[in-house]
């Protein structure tokens, strides 16, 4: 059985937030935590709760800049493998709002329309991303004996340097791999 993915929304669009909230508490894989009007709690909410996982943040906010405001004070505590960010943009949005979101750290972007299935989706998609971490089916004993192995048949002595960091890699790249 997989997480619940829960998510906050903070946007002033009324429309969009009703359609969302709607639209996650039909899922059963997504636990929609609530809609904020303003930027000015959203750091006091995301702490009071248990963490959400997902943050929907319009870019467009109360007060003025607020979106992007919120977005550097969230990244300035929690880093973007804790807690996602995907920025909803209005359909007026301009080039350089978008470029200094990616720069703050929003991990998407989308902009206004956009169909709940498809931003379900895509939440699912951005967090199984943030979350995907393999259980190695060896231990890491046998990964070092294995290394070992291999290492000798090269004619790599364990004395050399860097022979201990060589293990430790395959390790790290057995355990998370690279996503893709």
């Amino acid at each position: 059985m997989t997480e619940v993915i829960r998510v906050l929304q903070a946007d002033c669009d009324r429309r969009f937030k009703d359609e969302v909230s709607e639209f996650i508490q039909g899922q059963e894989d997504l636990y929609y935590l609530g809609a904020l009007d303003s930027a000015n709690h959203i750091l006091q909410v995301i702490a009071d709760t248990r963490p959400p996982h997902l943050v929907l943040l319009g870019l467009d906010l109360k007060p003025r800049g607020g979106g992007l405001g919120a977005l550097k004070v969230i990244r300035e505590r929690w880093h973007e493998d804790e807690l996602a960010v995907v920025i909803i943009s209005p359909p007026a949005a301009g080039e350089s709002a978008l470029q200094k979101a990616a720069d703050l750290g929003a991990n998407y972007y989308i902009q206004r329309p956009v169909g709940a299935a498809l931003l379900a989706r895509r939440i699912k998609q951005i967090c199984s991303v943030n979350s995907r971490q393999v259980r190695p089916e060896v231990s890491r004993e046998q990964v070092q004996e294995i290394c070992r192995e291999y290492f000798d048949s090269m004619g790599i002595p364990p004395h050399y340097k860097g022979y201990r960091y060589l293990m430790e890699g395959v390790w790290l790249a057995i355990t998370y791999p690279p996503a893709g």
